[in-house]
């Protein structure tokens, strides 16, 4: 929340404006925008959610969950855009060296994944630079009626990947499970192919 109001003083621009100019335009993220009111929710997927509802079940997030509840605003995307980010991100197009270093210096964080060896935490981004796949950086979070993550893979190869999964808050299925499932097919596709 200070990030954004020190930069909408330092820029004299809107956040809004500052997102779309420095990082949406720049990238090609043609499906990404700032949410400010409940109108811009309505193009989203439905969300439903129980712990907006007061009685009945489950409503949907979309007319139910302003932006403004969320200090440090809300910005919508596809998986394909939120992989896309993280692909340019690590390739160096949105920050500079040193700051990605710093993005991804590991600083021990309990918790995570269970599968994860070294749950660690960087300036922005959460990870695990000795996962069963290689160095995996990116970050997940979850409102209501919706989860998700979206995940840095740098192979041992010297390729990389990138990738989101985005659920439901009301199914089981965790969006981390999804892509370390996606990470493990994919590992044997590429063992099996040397």
């Amino acid at each position: 929340m200070l990030l954004v109001e020190g930069l909408q003083a330092i820029t004299g621009q809107s956040y809004t404006n500052l997102v779309h100019e420095r990082i949406v335009a720049a990238l090609g993220l043609s499906k990404t925008r700032v949410v400010e009111t409940l109108a811009d929710l309505a193009p989203l997927a439905p969300g439903p959610s129980e712990s907006l509802a007061l009685a009945g079940g489950p409503v949907d997030a979309r007319d139910h969950y302003h932006p403004d509840w969320v200090s440090h605003r809300l910005i919508a995307s596809t998986p394909s855009d939120l992989a896309r980010l993280l692909l340019s991100l690590f390739r160096g197009d949105l920050v500079g060296r040193d700051s990605l270093r710093a993005m991804t210096l590991p600083v021990s964080a309990p918790g995570g994944p269970p599968v994860w060896r070294k749950p660690s935490y960087g300036l922005g981004l959460m990870g695990d630079p000795s996962s069963p796949w290689g160095s995996v950086w990116g970050h997940g979070g979850a409102g209501p009626g919706y989860s998700a993550c979206a995940l840095h893979l740098s192979s041992s190869r010297g390729g990389a990947l990138a990738a989101c999964a985005l659920c439901s808050t009301e199914q089981q299925t965790l969006p981390w499970d999804l892509l370390f499932e996606l990470f493990d097919g994919l590992g044997k596709r590429i063992d099996s192919e040397g």
